[in-house]
């Protein structure tokens, strides 16, 4: 049996994602005023949109500091020991160029990152180039379609709304 707050959300979800953002608020003072990249990084599980939360709670702080970049990341799934160690190593480059790369850029201020070629600025949440919220697969690839749409009904819905107050 799943226990559920009063506003009917899943408890131990709603309170690990309560978690997540109170902590990354505690932390924008000091991002936005940093002279260089400002990113927030939620390793979780990006794409797969169990965490429609913290997306639309992402994109609520990005509004607020469009200076900022949020990324939510899939690792993949967890394996043996002896997987998670070589594919750990992997998985520390790719957190280190979502972490610097202009692929991933906040919607406004020249901390950007820097943009390679061949590699081009990613689509947002919103399926917008650009727009400073990100949901990133194990593979680098931003979310598809599928998950625009429903993030796209929940905003039209009033979800986002009672999330960003939650």
């Amino acid at each position: 049996m799943r226990l559920r707050t009063f506003k009917n959300l899943h408890s131990a979800v709603s309170r690990a994602v309560h978690a997540h953002i109170r902590f990354t608020l505690n932390l924008l003072l000091l991002l936005t005023a940093g002279p260089t990249l400002r990113r927030v990084i939620s390793i979780l599980a990006g794409t797969k949109e169990g965490v429609t939360m913290k997306t639309l709670a992402f994109e609520h702080l990005a509004k607020l500091h469009p200076t900022v970049s949020f990324i939510q990341e899939f690792p993949g799934a967890v394996k043996s020991m002896m997987e998670r160690d070589a594919k750990g190593i992997l998985k520390f480059f790719f957190g280190a160029f979502s972490g610097t790369s202009g692929r991933f850029p906040p919607k406004e201020g020249h901390a950007k990152g820097t943009l390679t070629k061949n590699v081009e600025v990613a689509k947002g949440t919103d399926g917008v180039v650009g727009t400073g919220v990100y949901a990133v697969d194990r593979g680098g690839e931003v979310a598809g379609e599928g998950v625009q749409k429903l993030l796209e009904r929940y905003r039209k819905d009033g979800p986002a709304e009672k999330v960003s107050f939650h």
